[in-house]
Formats: structure tokens, C-alpha cells, sequence
């Protein structure tokens, strides 16, 4: 296989990102953080640190802690191919191993013709969830 250049791999995936979509289930819900009055739950999780970094990219962001947003928003509105979608591989909590809800949104973002870039974040044995992931994406719904 050819070894392809990061300037080609930056040119042909990175700098088209225009919008980024983060899902996380233990990231603050903006309707609990207005009425609780204070920042300081949204100041405390990587949250804060992946929407700073999708600023500084020039990209939008949005705020998502409930996995069935992203199929819904995929569906009505479209996630295109120049978006990025940043999910959390524990989706049912971070001391499950269940990652079913994470593999189903991949699952409906692979059979989409409008999506095609994805980074999955996880504390979980990186490579069980490569080996997880592969298979599912090649295996058909869970």
C-alpha cells in the first residue's frame, strides 16, 4: 500500500471540518447548568477542553450527552462529510463495558452516504475497542 503524506491526509480530512458533534453521557445538560446557575459542572469535564479545541479549529461545536440525539440529528438535519463526530465509547456510563449504544450510532453513521469521519475517546483497553468496533461495523446491527 502507497504510505500517503499527512499534508494529503490534513488536506483531504481535517481542513474541511466545519462542524464538530461531541457526545458524552456524563457531559453537563445546558438546561441543568442555567438552572443549577453556575458553569462549574461544564468547567470540570473534558468537555470544556474538546469545545475549546474545536473553537480553536474554527469549527462549530455542539453539546450532546444523549447517544439517540446523534441518530435523530443524522436523520432530520444530516451530519455531512466535512463533519466531525467525537463520541465517548462508554456511553451507558463510564464504569460499563457496555458499548452498545456507541456501536449502534457508528453502525447508523456507516450506512449514511453524508457521513465519514468519526473519533471515538475511551478509558476502556484501546485495543478490545478496535477489535469491538471492526467487528461490528463489518457485522451487521447488535
Amino acid at each position: 500500500m502507497p504510505e500517503v503524506s499527512a499534508e494529503y491526509l490534513r488536506r483531504a480530512f481535517i481542513d474541511p471540518i466545519r462542524f464538530a458533534l461531541l457526545v458524552d453521557d456524563e457531559f453537563p445538560v445546558y438546561s441543568k447548568l442555567i438552572d443549577e446557575g453556575s458553569s462549574q459542572a461544564f468547567r470540570q469535564t473534558p468537555v470544556k477542553d474538546l469545545f475549546e479545541f474545536c473553537r480553536r479549529q474554527g469549527w462549530l461545536c455542539d453539546v450532546e450527552s444523549r447517544p439517540q440525539s446523534v441518530v435523530d440529528f443524522e436523520e432530520h438535519k444530516h451530519l455531512h462529510q466535512s463533519d466531525l463526530l467525537i463520541l465517548d465509547w462508554q456511553l451507558a456510563g463510564e464504569n460499563s463495558p457496555d458499548a452498545t449504544q456507541a456501536l449502534r450510532v457508528l453502525q447508523r453513521l456507516a450506512a449514511s452516504d453524508n457521513f465519514n469521519l468519526a473519533i471515538v475517546y475511551t478509558g476502556a483497553n484501546i485495543f478490545e475497542v478496535a477489535r469491538d468496533m471492526a467487528y461490528s461495523l463489518g457485522a451487521g446491527e447488535i
